[in-house]
């Protein structure tokens, strides 16, 4: 359950409490149902191995069963509220009205638990197996053509796991090629040697960009990062079109000056030397360096950079919404990228908030990461 909660506490569900500082609250099966309409905590979850009572295991008495009797009266309860709110704002007031109504509640509610005891005792009770065997499998003796069982628990209790999720665990079959290049149909090689630095340390993160231009992906490669005027190669491992094309430009063994002068991580845990403030931002960034990843932010010799083709309007002061090829293209290569190098969401960062750049870059281009990516403006 630990592992659980990890999981769904890293949702949008507690993105509110997470940026307040304050403890996600436990999850409820509500909470479960939305982690497991999002697919990247779905998939997450899809790899946990769970030990739980079997539902072809209960007692006699159908204890475990008969828990759900109590839901119905809640049912009932919150149902005959939101009448009685619908009534008053008709302006029902006659008390036969109201009563008839609440009796009609009454007795909808009846059809359904009686088709519920119905469904205990026809279809549940009939169903309980397990009990049975696990009893009988003591005395069970193995003969040449018949194994004898060994390992159903007399608890009920078993294992549980979703079959691909646990073998995609196993089957880490890289698809990056010798050169440091994904093998996908789906991602275009656009090689740019004088983006690529040294060799690439880990990587230990991922960071999101917006490019600040407004032509297709191909313009910002041939224009702006292969341009005579990019005397400091800046550039990014891969940039994503509006039409959610992904073009890898910089090898994965490599490095590329896409993170610039990184923040003191101490800014937002508010643990900086009481002389940090005196210091210019170089002295900074040189301070951050000497420091090992995650103490310090990610830079350009750790970590992988994504752009994502978008407009900074100077007037409003908004970044271009990513468009949904673009956005479920994020999600690709992110799940792809931290499989590939065991990363996960807390490596996953917002340009904004680790180096000195505009409001809202990274911003709403994969929901986990806006969780507790903040923006030092914010703190």
């Amino acid at each position: 359950m630990r592992e659980l909660q990890q999981i769904l506490t890293g949702t949008l569900i507690y993105s509110t409490q997470r940026k307040k500082d304050l403890p996600p609250p436990t999850f409820t099966d509500r909470d479960l149902k939305e982690g497991l309409r999002r697919s990247w905590t779905a998939e997450q979850i899809g790899h946990l191995l769970v030990k739980y009572e079997s539902e072809w295991y209960a007692d006699e008495g159908l204890s475990k069963w008969n828990e759900v009797d109590e839901l119905f009266e809640e049912e009932k309860q919150q149902q005959k509220a939101l009448i009685e709110a619908g009534l008053d704002k008709l302006g029902i007031t006659e008390p036969y009205q109201r009563d008839f109504a609440m009796k009609k509640v009454d007795e909808a509610h009846e059809h359904v638990k009686s088709n519920w005891q119905l469904e205990k005792e026809e279809r549940i009770k009939p169903s309980l197996w397990w009990k049975k065997v696990a009893q009988a499998q003591s005395s069970q003796k193995s003969n040449d053509n018949t194994l004898a069982l060994s390992n159903l628990s007399m608890d009920g209790k078993a294992w549980f796991m979703n079959p691909v999720g646990v073998i995609n665990i196993f089957n880490k079959k890289s698809n990056i090629n010798n050169e440091g290049f994904i093998c996908n149909d789906s991602i275009i090689q656009y090689q740019v040697k004088k983006l690529e630095r040294g060799n690439i340390i880990g990587p230990n993160a991922i960071v999101l960009h917006r490019t600040y231009s407004k032509g297709s992906a191909i313009n910002v490669i041939e224009n702006t990062w292969k341009s005579p005027w990019n005397k400091d190669n800046i550039g990014a491992h891969f940039v994503i079109d509006k039409d959610g094309t992904i073009y890898q430009v910089v090898s994965l063994k490599k490095y590329a000056n896409h993170v610039g002068v990184i923040r003191p991580r101490c800014e937002l845990t508010r643990t900086c030397d009481t002389n940090y403030r005196s210091k210019t931002y170089r002295e900074k960034y040189l301070s951050e360096l000497k420091k090992d990843y995650p103490e310090r932010y990610l830079y350009n010799k750790d970590s992988i950079g994504i752009e994502v083709v978008a407009w900074w309007d100077d007037k409003t002061k908004l970044w271009d919404d990513a468009t949904p090829q673009q956005l479920e293209s994020i999600r690709n290569l992110v799940i792809f990228l931290q499989k590939e190098f065991n990363l996960n969401d807390k490596d996953l960062y917002q340009h904004q908030c680790i180096a000195y750049k505009t409001s809202g870059e990274g911003k709403n281009l994969y929901p986990p990461a806006d969780n507790w990516n903040i923006d030092p403006r914010h703190y």
